[in-house]
């Protein structure tokens, strides 16, 4: 079973609250804060498959505020983008039941109104809950009596089901709109006052639950949170620190002991040069030594020396990225210090600036796979920006490196990886299609060349 993160846990604490705001019409404001702050919490995690739920209920409720309508596109369109990609029905229906609202109260849109209403109700008839079920038939009943058709209106008011108070109180809501369509004022008032009553009760079983008392354990338990993160920061910036001194000490100590062990096969190759091969050599002038060594060594080598050097410095870029990633990773989750940030900062800004990012990433990526680039933009007619974000996976890097790197969100990069994916016209993660595509090159490269993989 997966452990949530805390943060994670927290942001489903947050969403709980503001659904009993919401659910009871006790308080909007809260009901809104609740769900911005779980919004941040599943951000902060990378936990995208809640994002699209988190975005929806966030916009449901600012639906409610004629004032907010424009707030709510923004996060109506986050939601509805996220349930694309991971293809949630459920929030589909949740889209498109806001979308309803939307064309009813706003727009005026009546007709739209049944034709999405009716759309919904067919097509993700088994995602729809009880609750969904109830609005897209008030709406559409409600519509129909808007645009003159009461006989449509009637039928199904009749069709409407009393499972809870909430479903009673938007009967009657409906029933006052069909009277006032047809001028029965009486009746009009009449159920428009059982609706209100309706309402009124549930506010105050709202009001009895206290939500005030779960308010206050809420603050208590990210306080306790809070705390938690901060002395884990401390920690893992103490612990890559120690490290990186660990790793600068190895270095010097190795440098050292081959430095050494240089010195010792120098001098014997240089023997070896003198009674073998007739170099003249400087007996005092090491550095003079070591240039003519250098280039009598050259022509003894050959294309062997060349390629034993390729491979050795391909070894030492694979560290350097594993190295690299490590660091980025960490960073990104643990960059409290300000002091810290700030200088891991300008060693990024330095080493991969933002303007030429692009063109670094994709030159090591062609350094560690020669003509595999090549090779994808020829078969799929790719961009530089899709080489690009095929680089930082063929380099190796993290979720939250490419975030450091790029200098972009985790869902920026997962919609550009997701057109690059689509430019190839299959329907495979890009990550996986980028292993499939490796192993064939790699393949077809050993058959051409007559090596056995």
């Amino acid at each position: 079973m997966k452990t949530l993160d805390d943060r994670e846990q927290l942001g489903l604490l947050h969403t709980k609250m503001g659904a009993l705001y919401q659910l009871t019409f006790n308080d909007v404001s809260s009901a809104v804060y609740r769900y911005r702050q779980a919004l941040l919490c599943f951000e902060h995690v990378e936990a995208e498959r809640r994002l699209a739920r988190a975005c929806l209920t966030l916009s449901r409720v600012l639906l409610s505020d004629k004032d907010s309508v424009e707030i709510w596109k923004t996060y109506y369109r986050r939601g509805l983008d996220y349930a694309e990609i991971y293809r949630d029905s459920v929030c589909f229906v949740e889209a498109l039941n806001q979308y309803v609202y939307y064309l009813y109260f706003i727009e005026k849109d009546y007709s739209e109104s049944i034709r999405i209403s009716k759309y919904a109700l067919k097509t993700y008839s088994k995602y729809c809950s009880f609750n969904y079920y109830c609005d897209f038939l008030s709406l559409s009943s409600a519509s129909y009596a808007r645009l003159g058709n009461l006989d449509s209106a009637k039928i199904l008011v009749e069709k409407f089901p009393h499972g809870n108070p909430v479903s009673e109180m938007m009967w009657h809501k409906v029933k006052a709109v069909l009277a006032e369509c047809s001028q029965d004022w009486e009746s009009a008032y009449m159920h428009s006052k059982i609706s209100q009553s309706k309402r009124d009760s549930i506010n105050n079983i709202g009001n009895a639950v206290n939500l005030q008392e779960r308010e206050r354990y809420l603050d208590i338990r990210y306080q306790n949170l809070l705390q938690q993160y901060e002395k884990r920061g401390y920690q893992v910036v103490i612990l890559i620190v120690v490290s990186i001194l660990t790793v600068l000490c190895s270095m010097a100590v190795v440098m050292l002991a081959r430095y050494r062990h240089l010195r010792l096969g120098v001098r014997r190759v240089l023997d070896s040069a003198r009674q073998k091969h007739g170099v003249e050599l400087n007996d005092v002038n090491d550095t003079e030594n070591l240039e003519i060594l250098s280039k009598h060594l050259d022509k003894l080598a050959g294309r062997d020396s060349t390629f034993e050097k390729s491979a050795e410095t391909m070894q030492i870029i694979k560290k350097q990225i594993v190295f690299i990633d490590s660091i980025l990773d960490n960073y990104y989750t643990y960059c409290n210090g300000d002091k810290f940030r700030a200088c891991v900062e300008d060693v990024i800004e330095a080493n991969f600036p933002k303007k030429g990012i692009k063109k670094e990433m994709i030159k090591i990526a062609e350094v560690l796979y020669p003509g595999f680039l090549e090779h994808l933009r020829d078969k799929y007619g790719l961009s530089e920006t899709d080489s690009y974000y095929i680089s930082l996976l063929l380099c190796g890097f993290s979720n939250r490196t490419q975030q450091v790197l790029t200098r972009t969100k985790i869902e920026s990069i997962s919609v550009a990886r997701s057109k690059v994916a689509a430019k190839t016209g299959k329907s495979t993660m890009l990550s996986k299609l980028i292993l499939l595509e490796l192993e064939d090159y790699a393949s077809n490269l050993n058959a051409d060349t007559g090596i056995n993989s």
